[in-house]
């Protein structure tokens, strides 16, 4: 009498984990596949005419305050203490000199910002044209994330 060689629990095991393992790879790529296409069926093409807000992630919300105004001040000649006190007018509070300046230190430190000499001790800030450019994406990042869904 032959006895049938019957897979082990864990040979069965193994068999199912591999299923599940080629099953999940396949929904992975179904969906990466499906956020590519619109409603229609067609392929969407990614719009890299601007940068992705995703380089402003990495600053904190102060540091970023500190970029919108001196963009804002831009027409002037946005040294500290302008820029302190336009950050003083939005928050409704009185900005720590030390915080003020460490961070616009970082934010030189970083390319995110210039500095120009207005006279002996008095630094101008300016944004690069690589921070003004990823300040536009975040910004528009912001509105689309505000929009209403009509």
């Amino acid at each position: 009498m032959a006895t049938k060689n019957k897979p082990s629990d864990s040979a069965r095991h193994d068999e199912n984990r591999a299923e599940d393992d080629r099953n999940r790879h396949g929904d992975d790529e179904q969906a990466a596949d499906s956020r590519n296409r619109s409603g229609d069926g067609s392929r969407i093409e990614e719009d890299r005419s601007r940068p992705d807000p995703e380089p402003l992630a990495g600053l904190i919300g102060f540091e970023r305050d500190l970029l919108f105004t001196v963009a804002r001040l831009e027409g002037s000649n946005p040294h500290g203490v302008a820029v302190r006190e336009e950050l003083e007018a939005h928050y409704g509070e009185e900005i720590n000199q030390g915080r003020l300046y460490q961070n616009l230190r970082g934010l030189v430190d970083a390319d995110r910002v210039h500095t120009l000499p207005l006279d002996g001790r008095t630094k101008v800030y300016r944004l690069t044209d690589r921070t003004r450019e990823e300040l536009a994406a975040h910004l528009d990042w912001q509105r689309e994330c505000l929009a209403d869904d009509e």
